[in-house]
């Protein structure tokens, strides 16, 4: 990546009580995770992020939780967080 390039991605982040991954219904989420179509889907901690982030040369500037989608079968919402940061230059 160039000097000053933007990165963005998404996470889900990991909550105290949750685990740091669960299985998921790929095709329909209504729907109990069946093994020919499951996905594990990972947690990550903030703590965790900044680390990767700190560590490979950038520079966090926004961060924001939004809701991703309704995980119908267990009637939750699920949330991820999408991150905006800037690799630094040299110094």
């Amino acid at each position: 990546m160039k000097e000053q390039g933007i990165f963005a991605f998404t996470i889900e982040e990991k909550k105290p009580d949750q685990d740091d991954e669960y299985v998921i219904s790929r095709v329909d989420v209504s729907e109990k995770p069946k093994a020919d179509t499951a996905v594990t889907l990972f947690r990550h901690r903030n703590d965790y992020i900044a680390k990767l982030l700190g560590n490979n040369g950038f520079v966090l500037h926004k961060e924001l939780e939004f809701l991703a989608f309704k995980y119908s079968y267990e009637n939750k919402d699920i949330f991820w967080k999408a991150y905006i940061a800037q690799k630094r230059g040299q110094i």
